[in-house]
C-alpha cells in the first residue's frame, strides 16, 4: 500500500498478536485507516493504543464475518498450539480462513494476504509430519 494514503482501508486479524500488534502500528503510522478484528472486548483498548479500529468477529463462529469496507486484508490470526485434536483447528484455520475470504471480497478486499506458521505442518502430538521434515 502507497505510505500515507489515508483512504487505504486495511483489516487484520491477529492484531493482538505479536505479528499482528507491530503491523497494526506500522500501518497506523504510515497514515492508512485499520481496522482490527477481535473476539472479545477485551482487546479493543489495546487494539485502540496500536491505532485500530475493533471489530467483533470469532472466526471460530459460523456465522457469516460482518467486515467494513476495506481494500486489503492481512490475516495474520490462528488458532495455534503444539499439538491437540484436528477439528478445532480446522474450524477456525481452514473454515474460518475460507469464511474471511468470501467476507474480505464482499467488503470490496482486491488485496488478501494470509501467514501462516510452522505449526500447520505439524501432526496431533507436534511431530513435523514425514513429509515436511
Amino acid at each position: 500500500m502507497p505510505k500515507g494514503d489515508i483512504n487505504t482501508k486495511i483489516l487484520v486479524t491477529g492484531g493482538t498478536g505479536f505479528l499482528g500488534g507491530c503491523l497494526i502500528r506500522q500501518l497506523a503510522r504510515d497514515g492508512h485507516q485499520v481496522f482490527a478484528l477481535t473476539r472479545s472486548s477485551a482487546s479493543h483498548a489495546k487494539l485502540r493504543a496500536l491505532g485500530a479500529y475493533p471489530i467483533d468477529v470469532d472466526l471460530e463462529s459460523e456465522a457469516p464475518l460482518s467486515l467494513p469496507t476495506t481494500d486489503a486484508v492481512v490475516h495474520a490470526a490462528a488458532l495455534f498450539r503444539f499439538s491437540g485434536p484436528r477439528e478445532p483447528f480446522f474450524r477456525t484455520n481452514v473454515d474460518g480462513t475460507s469464511r474471511l475470504l468470501v467476507s474480505a471480497e464482499n467488503a470490496g478486499a482486491s488485496i488478501f494476504v494470509y501467514i501462516s506458521a510452522a505449526g500447520i505442518i505439524m501432526d496431533e502430538a507436534g511431530t513435523p509430519r514425514p513429509q515436511c521434515r
